[in-house]
């Protein structure tokens, strides 16, 4: 549990102008920023904050409150408050692929294949890769896999016209990207990406390990290839909620 610092020799100014539940939230952020506090550790109760700091009930609930609305802790009813273990950053800023992410946060990621093989006469996918119905496509389904735990299943489609041969690959912990520029020298360029919140089916429920109607990211995406119109890529993805987090920068 959380060791906050006593009133005679606190990190807690109470002749600052700054509220002091603002205080006490930004020091239990600190704390879980560095470290310190590890995920799903548990806090003290506001009764044990009002004894130890010396504050009231009504400004350590406060603080607590505004760190559950910032998604650094959670809280369970009759248990008390815990640390948010941290979720994975997607930067909407900037391309890259599953793989890359994973290796960027220091995790090995990994996959298992649901579906690898070439298909025709999908319309929606014709549609999404600019192709005719009948062209042929590759079809790699795969649960993606952070030291070995699931956090998404990404169904992509490829033109084949792109790279011959690429349905003979074992993608189970290969990048799709890495291929595309290693094997065949493809320079990706560009994406569109529509995301959408939704409760997960049973079925996506049962290969992500969580519970049917939880939270999750539903991602449908068109990758382009620099100097070629139609895209090389349809991605239908759906990432664990409880895991991910998007972001995006926005200038003025």
């Amino acid at each position: 549990m959380i060791k906050l610092q006593l009133e005679n020799n606190s990190s807690i100014d109470r002749h600052s102008p700054v509220p002091i539940y603002h205080q006490i939230k930004e020091l239990i952020k600190e704390k879980i920023e560095k470290g310190e506090l590890k995920p799903d550790e548990k806090l003290p109760s506001e009764t044990e904050m009002e004894d130890k700091l010396g504050v009231s009930r009504m400004t350590a609930s406060k603080a607590l409150s505004q760190l559950e609305n910032e998604d650094y802790i959670y809280r369970e009813q009759g248990k008390g408050s815990f640390v948010t273990p941290p979720k994975m950053r997607n930067s909407l800023l900037s391309l890259t692929s599953f793989s890359e992410d994973m290796e960027q946060r220091g995790f090995q990621p990994g996959g298992k294949i649901l579906k690898s093989e070439i298909i025709k006469g999908n319309k929606i996918v014709a549609a999404e890769l600019e192709t005719e119905p009948e062209e042929e496509v590759f079809a790699l389904h795969r649960i993606r896999l952070a030291d070995e735990e699931p956090l998404a299943i990404e169904k992509s489609y490829i033109r084949t016209s792109y790279c011959k041969g690429i349905e003979k690959i074992n993608f189970t912990n290969r990048s799709l990207y890495s291929t595309f520029e290693e094997k065949y020298g493809i320079q990706l360029h560009k994406a569109e990406k529509a995301i959408e919140a939704v409760p997960a089916t049973k079925v996506q429920a049962k290969q992500l390990n969580i519970d049917a109607g939880e939270p999750v990211l539903s991602v449908d995406q068109t990758t382009h290839v620099k100097g070629e119109r139609n895209p090389i890529e349809y991605m239908e993805a759906v990432y664990r909620g409880d895991q991910y987090k998007l972001l995006v920068q926005l200038d003025r």
